[in-house]
């Protein structure tokens, strides 16, 4: 058989070049009327003198040919028409081939011929013509078009006018196709839009929009200005909004037809894209990389920031971490040299600052906290001091894939017992680390769990140091990168919250092949280290793995103005969170929290557990306050059925803080996860490790 296709020289930036009228043009052409409309698969030229040249020429004996070069093309389009061998034109309809014969006219468009067939048809309706006196070529022309094409085929259809008083209708459309890219499974993508406008003389009129196609049930029209409604040149415009909800995976199309008055009947844009399982809410840690030091001008100017000032960090595309589809990142944020009481806030760019603080520090206090923040505007999030001026540090470990990320399904988190791994306090470890010691730390879940654990979520708190210095997590193998997951002054006890990488346990029988995570001691001296465990991400394939939806940081508990708990916690006091149902819904199971404990009387530490029946205080800490401190610290919490938790506050009295930044969702199935669940799941497992190792190196 043999097909048309657009001739792609040189006459715009190829074949499938959408032209439109003029957009300067304030009202529709007039008579006499130039101009060339071709509607063809995905490429349609809407051409009059405001947008191209025109010209037409004696091409043979009784032959014309009409070149129109759009503006800032190199080369015309060509058309070459002719009446039936011996006849003159007169206005009529008209069989066409490509080469004018005894019974029908010639009719040569700007496309080439790809493949074979054993005669080439179509047909042209002469509406006005004038030939010039003695000679057979025209100076006055209109004529209505379908171009000679194989049987089977649909030719390119439109109309030329030259010098003519007789109207045309005329549709320019702002995409030939609209493209979905990788779409997740069983979720929506965002619209696509095309805007039509009309670029004839005549009205243009628009029926009924429609997606056709095998998969046309997987599109739906969310927006729709154009059906049923008729369009002069040159506007206003309207548009049709399209949006995908793929349930499988593999490419998927379909069309999307809006029918109209031109030559060609409609319009067509393709709709395509190809599914993906969901990496929504899934982490991928990454080697540590610091993004930000203000001592260096490293992310930021060099040099303080002052009270009051916000800077704003690019965490996006630097580093390991992708330049898009990523909704939040991990950070370990650091505050130093600060010269006056205050706070640090991290936020999305783009959103108001919200009432809520990540690290709370006094003058030369120098400390870090666990950070996971949804992404802002432009890859962007805001970091706010209240007052004086300090030093700002912050390291990537990590980022969570957001929707339609077109990024693969990374690791999900697993919640777990809270369980201590680690503490150099027990007799049969042998005593603290010392200055430039380090630990590796293996733990077991289970044969079928542990080779595909990727990463320990676990609150590492240095004891009683004996000199300055910091605490370095990694996944144990290789160099310690240079960054710090908390640091120190002597005799302090100082937690933070970490999602360390994990290596097969190796050259040591007490863990080998377990996942396992390695402790550096950075500092001139000796600290004890305690570590607890609190989940761990895998690779999405183990039962009860949860997914992670950022939020702007949102405050539920302040004991200072009885917001979520009613007054201080007292020595012993276990309070009970209630979720707000605006943050937790059905499908949430844990929450990605900064906690802060604020002025306690005495020296103090808090537990945070799932609340609800059956549920028992674990032997772990998540913050280590002194008296009269204000210690921040990041918690995953698990919530119980009727999303609560609990916090434990051991001795004296204390304020409590908290803020959310996040929920650990279940998706809608696992492990193979099409989207987030809006339905109630059953609740996850919970593990259980059976056994943990610990070996000291230097």
């Amino acid at each position: 058989m043999r097909r048309l296709r657009l001739f792609v020289a040189c006459i715009l930036a190829g074949a499938g070049a959408l032209v439109l009228p003029a957009s300067q043009a304030s009202s529709a052409p007039t008579a006499p009327y130039d101009a060339f409309v071709l509607d063809y698969g995905a490429t349609h030229y809407v051409l009059d003198p405001s947008n191209a040249d025109f010209f037409l020429n004696p091409y043979a004996e009784n032959e014309d040919q009409l070149m129109v070069t759009p503006k800032g093309a190199c080369c015309p389009l060509t058309t070459r028409i002719a009446p039936p061998t011996g006849q003159t034109w007169s206005v009529g309809t008209f069989t066409t081939r490509l080469v004018a014969d005894a019974t029908r006219a010639g009719f040569w468009p700007p496309v080439q011929i790809v493949g074979s067939c054993s005669e080439m048809l179509g047909s042209m309706t002469i509406h006005e013509v004038h030939v010039i006196p003695g000679t057979k070529h025209v100076d006055v022309l209109a004529l209505t078009y379908e171009a000679p094409h194989c049987p089977g085929d649909t030719g390119p259809k439109g109309e030329v006018r030259w010098h003519s008083s007789v109207g045309y209708t005329a549709a320019g459309q702002t995409a030939a196709d609209l493209s979905f890219g990788l779409a997740d499974i069983d979720a929506t993508t965002p619209a696509q839009t095309v805007t039509l406008v009309s670029g004839g003389s005549n009205t243009l009129n628009l029926g009924q929009a429609t997606i056709t196609g095998a998969n046309a049930g997987l599109f739906s029209i969310s927006a729709d200005t154009c059906s049923n409604t008729s369009r002069t040149y040159p506007g206003p415009a309207c548009s049709i909004s399209v949006t995908a909800h793929p349930t499988a995976s593999g490419a998927f199309s379909a069309t999307l037809v809006i029918p109209d008055n031109t030559a060609a009947g409609q319009r067509s844009v393709g709709l395509s894209g190809v599914a993906n399982p969901s990496a929504e809410g899934t982490y991928r840690p990454v080697t540590p990389e610091r993004l930000l030091d203000t001592r260096t001008g490293n992310g930021a100017p060099t040099g303080p920031l002052g009270a009051g000032g916000t800077l704003q960090l690019q965490v996006t595309g630097r580093g390991l971490v992708p330049a898009s589809g990523v909704s939040a990142v991990v950070l370990n944020v650091t505050a130093t040299e600060p010269t006056a009481a205050s706070y640090l806030t991290v936020y999305p760019a783009g959103v108001a600052r919200p009432t809520a603080s990540n690290l709370n520090f006094t003058p030369g206090w120098t400390g870090a906290n666990f950070v996971t923040i949804a992404v802002g505007t432009g890859g962007i999030v805001d970091i706010y001091n209240n007052a004086g001026n300090v030093h700002v540090i912050a390291d990537v470990v990590g980022y969570y894939a957001g929707a339609q990320s077109g990024l693969a399904v990374a690791g999900q988190f697993v919640r777990t017992t809270p369980q201590r791994l680690l503490d150099t306090r027990a007799p049969d470890f042998g005593g603290p680390l010392l200055d430039g010691d380090w630990v590796v730390l293996g733990v077991d879940y289970g044969a079928a769990a542990n080779p595909h654990i990727k990463a320990l979520a676990v609150n590492v708190t240095a004891v009683d140091p004996t000199a300055p210095g910091y605490l370095t997590t990694w996944n144990g193998q290789g160099s310690v990168p240079n960054t710090s997951t908390l640091n120190f002054v002597p005799h302090t006890i100082v937690p933070n919250l970490a999602v360390v990488p994990v290596a097969p346990c190796a050259n040591n029988l007490i863990c080998a092949g377990l996942p396992a995570i390695g402790i550096y001691n950075g500092s001139g001296g000796s600290t004890h280290v305690v570590v607890d465990i609190f989940g761990f991400y895998d690779d999405a394939t183990l039962a009860g793995g949860l997914r992670f939806q950022p939020i702007t940081p949102t405050r539920i508990v302040d004991t200072r103005t009885g917001l979520g708990v009613p007054g201080a916690l007292g020595q012993g006091a276990t309070a009970t969170v209630t979720t707000p149902g605006a943050i937790a819904g059905s499908s949430t199971q844990a929450l990605a929290l900064n906690v802060t404990a604020v002025a306690p009387s005495a020296a103090t530490y808090l537990s945070v557990w799932p609340a609800g029946a059956g549920s028992v205080q674990p032997t772990v800490s998540n913050l280590n306050p002194a008296a009269g401190q204000i210690v921040p610290n990041g918690v995953y919490a698990g919530i119980g059925p009727s999303k609560q938790f609990n916090v434990y506050n051991n001795a004296g009295t204390l304020h409590l803080v908290v803020d959310v930044c996040g929920t650990f969702v279940t998706p809608a199935s696992s492990p193979s996860v099409q989207g987030i669940r809006a339905t109630s799941p059953a609740p996850p497992p919970v593990y259980t490790a059976t056994g943990t190792s610990a070996n000291r190196r230097r």
